[in-house]
């Protein structure tokens, strides 16, 4: 199974309700963290929130291992789509590394209100 595949069996799975699968499947391989970023673009609000679920339950025990994912979140707040912005920002904030607090307080002045809340609530959380 390539990793095109991989990813998209991860997302069926996670739309599908498989939440304590997938982070069952998370915690033994790391390497599938670098699919959390496609996750929490997903047009399927499932997925982006299992995403979300994901790392908040991952996040104590593998911070370090997360932080791997921060650029690729940090791109995601550059996004045109606050939705994205917002949920980047989010999970940022379960991560806590020291890495994600200046991407987040490059976000403090973000135009969309609801966003510049969700990071001003991140950046408090440090």
């Amino acid at each position: 199974m390539d990793k095109e595949e991989l990813r998209a069996m991860i997302t069926d799975y996670m739309a599908k309700g498989f939440l304590d699968n997938i982070i069952d499947m998370f915690r033994s391989d790391e390497s599938l963290f670098e699919f959390i970023p496609s996750m929490i673009s997903d047009v399927n609000i499932r997925v982006r929130l299992g995403a979300a679920a994901l790392v908040e339950s991952l996040a104590k025990e593998k911070q370090q291992q997360l932080s791997g994912i921060i650029p690729a979140l940090a791109e995601l707040m550059k996004s045109p789509e606050p939705r994205l912005r917002g949920d980047a920002a989010h999970i940022m904030s379960f991560i806590k590394h020291p890495d994600s607090l200046q991407h987040l307080e490059e976000g403090l002045n973000d135009a969309d209100p609801q966003v510049r809340q969700v990071i001003e609530e991140a950046v408090k959380e440090f």
